[in-house]
């Protein structure tokens, strides 16, 4: 049976990986005591961090909801006038969408639209009873 460092991971194409010490940062020797260089970076603290999901996937969407929550707004007036049933439905997408886009860093935006599609689920609401 081969053993596991027998094993080619990655393309094969790519160069063989070098061995020994890697230097990913050309500022440090390898074997250098990297304690200072850790406490010389400045840190953030708790109340001075953004309040949102960060740069991943998660980010990417609540970014993308506040985009989608302006669209549905024009579709949820769009439906306060032809059909306030439907208008109900597309203003509740809406405000759902608006709650998933508050985590993005558009909050004042974001509430906007939430008040509005708030808005139009009432008045959508009242216009088919």
């Amino acid at each position: 049976m081969e053993q596991q460092s027998d094993y080619r991971v990655g393309s094969p194409f790519a160069e063989e990986p070098a061995t020994g010490p890697v230097d990913n940062d050309p500022g440090t020797r390898v074997g250098e005591d990297f304690s200072a260089a850790a406490s010389a970076r400045p840190s953030l603290s708790s109340s001075a961090r953004l309040e949102t999901l960060g740069d991943g996937p998660w980010g990417q969407t609540a970014e993308s909801a506040v985009f989608a929550s302006i669209m549905l707004s024009g579709f949820a007036v769009a439906c306060w006038f032809f059909f306030p049933p439907g208008g109900i439905a597309v203003a509740t997408l809406g405000l759902a969408v608006s709650l998933l886009a508050m985590a993005s860093t558009r909050t004042k935006l974001t509430g906007s639209f939430l008040a509005i599609h708030g808005v139009l689920f009432i008045l959508c609401y009242l216009k088919s009873i």
